[in-house]
């Protein structure tokens, strides 16, 4: 499939954001198909079976509304190896940003020649907690209703006009990430 091909698919799936304007879109299943089949193209590109790529984030979660942008995180034997897989993810049509801002992540997203966003993907060197804690709080969402609702309520509360200022969106969203990270973690721990 070529990358034109690809980005219509994700389009035609409601997948894709532009500019600075968030919105928020009701969960589709198709967005696990389209994950599971990017996870599978990244894992291809990069040949390693010691690579790991999970879907996380609100459109990993049955039910929960996203921003339209499919998350993704991996996590690499060393960042050298990632870097030398530069060519091939180009291909993929990722192009990395560095830490963009995150000590000890690499952050690359698959963004067309119109500055439409289609995946976020965040990747961090193996055994990286922060990996397993992407994971345990999808998990968490997606086993409790209770905090998927406060979660759901809450990033809702943010619209304004049907929108959200995505420079605002993250740090409006930090009281409410820590708190349920640290429900998640506490819920792990019975699991």
């Amino acid at each position: 499939m070529s990358l034109i091909e690809l980005f219509k698919t994700f389009q035609s799936n409601g997948i894709g954001l532009q500019d600075d304007a968030l919105r928020l879109c009701e969960w589709r299943e198709s967005w696990s198909v389209l994950a599971n089949s990017e996870i599978g193209r990244l894992s291809r590109a990069l040949g390693n079976k010691k690579t790991k790529i999970y879907h996380i984030g609100s459109t990993a979660v049955v039910g929960l509304s996203a921003k339209p942008i499919i998350d993704l995180v991996g996590e690499v034997p060393n960042f050298n190896f990632l870097e030398g897989k530069a060519l091939e993810l180009g291909d993929c049509g990722y192009s990395g940003m560095g830490e963009h801002g995150i000590e000890g992540r690499r952050y690359l997203t698959l963004t067309d020649r119109k500055s439409m966003t289609y995946v976020h993907l965040h990747v961090f060197l193996k055994g990286d907690d922060r990996v397993r804690k992407h994971i345990v709080f999808r998990d968490y969402l997606s086993s409790n209703p209770h905090a998927l609702a406060r979660y759901e309520n809450f990033k809702k509360s943010l619209l304004v006009d049907g929108k959200l200022l995505r420079k605002f969106y993250s740090k409006e969203k930090a009281p409410i990430m820590k708190a349920l990270t640290e429900e998640a973690d506490n819920w792990m721990q019975t699991q």
